[in-house]
């Protein structure tokens, strides 16, 4: 630990300024987007270009309604506005590394 109590010293001290990321096969993707799910719903999107491999998706929904992630591929992925009575509009992040 640094003389701080946080992160390793090389990197608290500057004697390290490079990183290094772990195997994975993924290419740093990232997708950002907004969709809108009527009442019960369940909505599909399909992302422009594939990912390389299988992003992880995490939606946020706004008005603190519930919603689902039904599936996700390398093309698209589809969710479910577990709300009955509103429309629901959720921002959400794909992402490969």
């Amino acid at each position: 630990m640094g003389k701080d109590g946080i992160g390793h010293p090389d990197l608290v001290g500057g004697g390290q300024t490079t990183l290094h990321s772990h195997a994975g096969g993924g290419s740093n993707e990232i997708k950002t987007g907004q969709s809108v799910g009527a009442k019960g719903a369940t909505v599909q999107v399909d992302f422009a270009q594939a990912f390389t491999a299988v992003p992880k998706v995490s939606l946020t929904p706004w008005s603190g309604n519930i919603v689902s992630l039904v599936e996700v591929t390398a093309s698209y992925f589809r969710w479910m506005n577990d709300s009955k009575q509103n429309d629901v509009t959720v921002d959400w992040l794909a992402i490969c590394v």
